[in-house]
């Protein structure tokens, strides 16, 4: 399995935006475009992986909260314990719902990370939200979870469809981190599905630094499209690379234009040709 990470605490500096590609994937990430007008613990508390196997494409966004711990505790765990498996060759996850299963399991090994992540350095734990997508495109599959408002698009011709937190239209935000939390309890607090592979251009994830009221910008479906739209225009292997890029870029202008800041991360998955 090949993998990327990037890491808020690697990058710190207001407006300059980190990237990394291989293959059909891309993360970007920066501290954002502006300062944040809220209080924070570390300057930046994203992260993004990818994960390519033989049969399989991984991606996954953490924002943290309280501290950047929790959001590399999850991505660690994911890459190490879930994320071989999903992408290896075989027999996958086991369809729909295999990966209700699945993804339900992986959830709550996160929230325990977070908090073991806590406990090893003696700070309380630092609650984070996460959302990833898996894609096996022999098996027709793009199955999808997520616990918090970071953003799932799947790009067609048309739009970027919202299937994260925002698509269910809930007020409330949960996040992973909770001593409490139990697997019937956390059913009800994430979304976890799969969809239509076929005519998706693209997956795109972003953090909520894309979204956020009076930071970012008003219909984030369509800086998706966008972003996609534009990168068709280069080349083949940097397309994942330019989509990844276009959408922190917007957010970061959003920022700069509304003088409040956030992080911002993002993740592509390119799925045509």
């Amino acid at each position: 399995m090949r993998w990327a990470r990037l890491i808020g605490r690697d990058h710190t500096i207001l407006r300059e935006l980190a990237a990394v590609a291989e293959g059909e994937a891309a993360l970007a990430i920066s501290r954002g475009g502006a300062r944040k007008t809220y209080d924070y613990v570390e300057p930046n508390e994203d992260a993004a992986l990818f994960a390519l196997g033989d049969a399989g494409m991984f991606v996954a966004l953490a924002d943290g909260h309280n501290g950047a711990g929790g959001s590399q505790a999850v991505l660690h765990l994911l890459r190490e314990t879930f994320a071989p498996a999903w992408t290896a060759a075989g027999e996958g996850v086991g369809g729909e719902a295999g990966w209700r299963r699945s993804a339900l399991d992986a959830l709550l090994a996160c929230n325990h990370a977070v908090l073991a992540e806590g406990a090893a350095s003696q700070r309380p734990p630092a609650p984070t939200t996460l959302s990833f997508v898996l894609v096996r495109p022999r098996e027709g599959l793009l199955a999808h979870a997520a616990m918090g408002d970071s953003h799932i698009f799947r790009v067609s011709q048309e739009s970027g469809e919202e299937l994260g937190w925002a698509a269910g239209e809930r007020e409330r935000t949960y996040f992973l981190g909770y001593a409490a939390e139990t697997a019937d309890g956390m059913a009800d607090k994430c979304i976890i599905d799969t969809s239509p592979l076929e005519g998706a251009r693209a997956i795109v994830l972003a953090t909520d630094g894309l979204s956020e009221r009076g930071i970012g910008v008003a219909d984030p479906g369509a800086v998706a499209l966008q972003a996609v739209d534009q990168a068709e225009n280069a080349r083949t292997v940097q397309r994942p690379l330019s989509a990844a890029k276009a959408v922190a870029h917007i957010a970061m202008r959003a920022h700069r234009e509304q003088r409040a800041g956030d992080n911002i991360a993002t993740a592509v998955l390119w799925l045509q040709d």
